[in-house]
Protein backbone atom coordinates (compact mmCIF):
# COMPACT_ATOMS: atom_id res chain seq x y z
CA UNK A 1 0.00 0.00 0.00
CA UNK A 2 1.40 3.41 -0.84
CA UNK A 3 1.43 6.17 1.60
CA UNK A 4 1.51 9.70 0.78
CA UNK A 5 3.95 12.21 1.49
CA UNK A 6 4.44 15.91 1.03
CA UNK A 7 7.09 16.71 -1.40
CA UNK A 8 8.29 19.01 0.88
CA UNK A 9 9.62 15.95 2.91
CA UNK A 10 10.77 13.98 0.15
CA UNK A 11 13.12 17.15 -1.67
CA UNK A 12 14.42 19.49 1.08
CA UNK A 13 15.27 21.76 -1.39
CA UNK A 14 11.63 22.14 -2.44
CA UNK A 15 9.14 23.64 -0.61
CA UNK A 16 6.33 21.26 -2.02
CA UNK A 17 3.40 24.12 -1.27
CA UNK A 18 1.96 26.15 -4.08
CA UNK A 19 -0.16 28.92 -4.02
CA UNK A 20 -3.23 28.61 -6.07
CA UNK A 21 -6.23 31.34 -6.43
CA UNK A 22 -5.53 32.30 -2.95
CA UNK A 23 -5.74 28.91 -1.30
CA UNK A 24 -2.28 27.22 0.40
CA UNK A 25 -2.39 23.49 -1.60
CA UNK A 26 0.42 20.82 -0.73
CA UNK A 27 1.51 18.66 -3.66
CA UNK A 28 2.03 15.04 -2.43
CA UNK A 29 3.80 11.68 -4.04
CA UNK A 30 2.60 8.31 -3.73
CA UNK A 31 5.72 6.50 -1.69
CA UNK A 32 6.01 2.67 -1.71
CA UNK A 33 7.28 1.38 1.44
CA UNK A 34 8.77 -2.37 1.86
CA UNK A 35 8.96 -3.63 5.28
CA UNK A 36 12.07 -6.04 5.99
CA UNK A 37 11.10 -9.65 5.58
CA UNK A 38 12.35 -11.65 9.41
CA UNK A 39 12.28 -14.75 10.06
CA UNK A 40 9.50 -17.06 10.99
CA UNK A 41 10.86 -17.55 14.51
CA UNK A 42 12.50 -13.97 15.23
CA UNK A 43 9.33 -13.39 17.64
CA UNK A 44 9.16 -10.15 19.27
CA UNK A 45 8.10 -10.84 22.74
CA UNK A 46 7.39 -8.06 24.80
CA UNK A 47 8.34 -8.03 28.82
CA UNK A 48 7.36 -5.75 31.49
CA UNK A 49 10.24 -3.44 32.80
CA UNK A 50 8.37 -0.88 34.76
CA UNK A 51 5.06 -1.01 36.44
CA UNK A 52 3.18 2.68 37.70
CA UNK A 53 1.33 2.16 40.94
CA UNK A 54 -1.06 4.24 43.25
CA UNK A 55 -1.56 4.12 46.74
CA UNK A 56 -4.64 6.11 47.99
CA UNK A 57 -3.38 7.84 51.59
CA UNK A 58 -5.90 8.74 54.27
CA UNK A 59 -5.92 12.67 55.21
CA UNK A 60 -3.35 12.08 57.80
CA UNK A 61 -0.75 10.22 55.24
CA UNK A 62 -1.80 13.47 52.59
CA UNK A 63 -0.88 15.63 55.49
CA UNK A 64 2.18 14.63 56.52
CA UNK A 65 3.41 14.26 52.82
CA UNK A 66 2.29 17.56 52.36
CA UNK A 67 3.74 19.72 55.58
CA UNK A 68 6.02 22.33 55.12
CA UNK A 69 8.74 24.32 57.32
CA UNK A 70 7.64 27.77 58.63
CA UNK A 71 9.73 29.44 55.44
CA UNK A 72 7.69 27.12 52.75
CA UNK A 73 9.87 24.30 51.97
CA UNK A 74 8.70 20.41 52.41
CA UNK A 75 9.27 18.81 55.34
CA UNK A 76 8.93 15.31 53.25
CA UNK A 77 10.69 16.60 49.66
CA UNK A 78 11.01 13.90 47.46
CA UNK A 79 14.48 13.33 47.41
CA UNK A 80 14.40 12.30 51.26
CA UNK A 81 11.89 9.55 50.76
CA UNK A 82 13.83 8.62 47.70
CA UNK A 83 16.54 8.08 50.18
CA UNK A 84 14.65 6.22 52.27
CA UNK A 85 14.01 3.55 49.66
CA UNK A 86 17.19 3.72 48.47
CA UNK A 87 18.66 0.97 47.03
CA UNK A 88 15.34 -0.06 45.48
CA UNK A 89 14.58 0.32 41.96
CA UNK A 90 11.83 3.00 42.59
CA UNK A 91 11.27 5.77 40.74
CA UNK A 92 9.02 9.03 39.38
CA UNK A 93 7.22 9.61 43.28
CA UNK A 94 3.95 12.19 43.08
CA UNK A 95 2.07 13.03 46.23
CA UNK A 96 1.74 17.01 45.39
CA UNK A 97 -2.06 18.39 45.96
CA UNK A 98 -2.65 18.20 42.34
CA UNK A 99 -2.59 14.63 42.09
CA UNK A 100 -5.14 13.84 44.55
CA UNK A 101 -5.63 11.29 47.65
CA UNK A 102 -2.64 9.46 46.19
CA UNK A 103 1.22 8.32 46.27
CA UNK A 104 2.33 7.45 42.75
CA UNK A 105 5.60 6.06 42.24
CA UNK A 106 7.19 3.36 39.32
CA UNK A 107 8.76 0.11 40.06
CA UNK A 108 11.37 -1.18 37.64
CA UNK A 109 13.80 -3.92 37.31
CA UNK A 110 13.59 -7.79 37.05
CA UNK A 111 12.17 -7.93 40.47
CA UNK A 112 9.23 -5.59 40.33
CA UNK A 113 7.14 -7.61 43.03
CA UNK A 114 10.04 -8.12 45.33
CA UNK A 115 10.80 -4.48 45.05
CA UNK A 116 7.17 -3.46 45.57
CA UNK A 117 7.01 -5.50 48.62
CA UNK A 118 9.96 -3.50 49.90
CA UNK A 119 9.01 -0.10 48.60
CA UNK A 120 5.44 -0.61 50.46
CA UNK A 121 7.39 -1.78 54.06
CA UNK A 122 9.09 1.67 53.74
CA UNK A 123 6.37 3.80 53.21
CA UNK A 124 4.11 2.34 55.86
CA UNK A 125 7.32 2.75 57.90
CA UNK A 126 7.20 6.43 57.33
CA UNK A 127 4.07 6.95 56.89
CA UNK A 128 2.13 4.67 59.18
CA UNK A 129 -0.66 1.69 57.89
CA UNK A 130 -1.52 1.53 54.08
CA UNK A 131 -5.05 0.73 53.40
CA UNK A 132 -4.91 -2.93 51.68
CA UNK A 133 -6.53 -4.04 48.93
CA UNK A 134 -7.33 -0.32 47.55
CA UNK A 135 -4.01 0.33 45.30
CA UNK A 136 -4.86 0.88 41.72
CA UNK A 137 -2.16 -0.23 38.67
CA UNK A 138 -1.89 3.48 36.39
Amino acid sequence: MADLVPQSQQRPACSGFSHRGGALTTSFRALKLVAPIMPREAVVKPEIVSIRYRIPLSDAQAKKLRRTWPNGDPFYPYEKMEKYLEPLLVEDLNWHHYSGQYLYFTVYGDDIEGTLADALKVFEARLGPLEEGKGHKR
